[in-house]
C-alpha cells in the first residue's frame, strides 16, 4: 500500500509540474496521459503480484480507484479516464476483473 501511495503522490507531482512548465497544452495533455497509462500498467501488474482473492489483492484494486479519483479531484480529468481505462484493461487481461 505504501508503493501504491508513493506511486500516487509521484504521479500528481510529475502531472502538476508538467501544468506548470509553460509547454504547450497538447504537449503537457500528452505527457499526462502517458503517464497515468504507465501507472496504471504498473498498479494492475502490482495488484496481479497478490494472491488471488486475497485481501491484498482487493485493496490493490481499490487502490487503483483511490488513484483514478485523486487525479480526477487534481483537476486532471483526461488523465484519470486514461488511467481508468487503461487499468481496466490491464486488470481484464491479467484475469483479475
Amino acid at each position: 500500500m505504501k508503493r501504491i501511495l508513493y506511486h500516487t503522490i509521484l504521479t500528481a507531482g510529475i502531472l502538476i509540474s508538467g501544468a506548470c512548465s509553460g509547454n504547450s497544452a497538447s504537449a503537457e495533455n500528452s505527457a499526462e496521459i502517458k503517464e497515468a497509462r504507465n501507472a496504471a500498467i504498473r498498479d494492475a501488474a502490482e495488484a496481479a503480484d497478490t494472491q488471488k482473492g486475497s485481501m491484498e489483492r482487493e485493496k490493490a484494486v481499490l487502490a487503483i480507484r483511490a488513484r483514478e479519483s485523486a487525479l480526477r479531484d487534481a483537476g486532471f480529468e483526461d488523465a484519470a479516464d486514461a488511467y481508468a481505462a487503461c487499468a481496466e484493461d490491464e486488470l481484464k487481461r491479467l484475469h483479475i476483473i
